[in-house]
């Protein structure tokens, strides 16, 4: 019997929306016409007394039965698109657009799903296996290397020498004008010309 029933072709119906329907896109995966037309909501709310308090309805004996409510009409709209169901009924499923935050979950979904087999194909390909490489993402990373310490500028001591009236004599037995500022930066360029001369080999 079941055989049979594998067997029947499923029943091919027209996707025809209620009356009143206007068209309104497609959804979001771009799989189903979208519809929307416009309906009534009734809402309904708990009637309370002026305490607060909610009022029931009462049985001629003074018992409680149900919670007394009012009934109030809105217009509405409902968004839906149709499926076929395959037996010759139409099923009209209620859409909503998702959130930015649901598309965003979507597409990531996607991505793994597309990376899974590359993945795959680039571990065999370097004849890694799964178990090495959670492995190896488990190992620490390696510490960066320290900051080398800045090295000090080099001064001889003793010099500049000050030799009055705004001269000074530096360590290379040269002498020069200016303030005390100018002639410590000229001992130090001078001791770094010393320093570099000494790292060059003799030939």
């Amino acid at each position: 019997m079941k055989a049979m029933l594998n067997k029947v072709k499923p029943l091919k119906t027209d996707l025809i929306p209620p009356e009143g329907s206007m068209p309104a896109g497609v959804t979001a995966d771009g799989q189903h016409q979208l519809w929307k037309r416009p309906i009534k909501r009734v809402r309904t709310q708990v009637v309370k007394d002026e305490k607060g308090q909610e009022v029931w309805k009462h049985l001629p004996n003074g018992e409680p039965t149900v919670r007394k409510r009012t009934a109030t009409v809105e217009d509405g709209e409902e968004l839906f698109y149709l499926r076929d169901q395959g037996n010759g009924n139409v099923e009209k499923v209620r859409y909503r657009f998702p959130t930015d935050e649901e598309v965003a979950a979507a597409k990531r979904r996607q991505k793994i799903a597309a990376m899974q087999p590359a993945l795959a194909e680039a571990l065999v390909d370097a004849g890694v296996s799964p178990t090495e490489l959670l492995e190896r993402l488990r190992q620490p990373a390696p510490k960066a290397p320290a900051p080398k310490a800045p090295v000090p500028p080099v001064v001889e001591d003793d010099f500049p020498i000050d030799l009055g009236e705004g001269r000074w004599k530096l360590s290379n037995g040269q002498e020069m004008e200016g303030n005390e500022d100018q002639a410590l930066a000229q001992e130090i360029a001078v001791g770094e010309a010393r320093r570099n001369a000494a790292l060059v080999p003799e030939s």
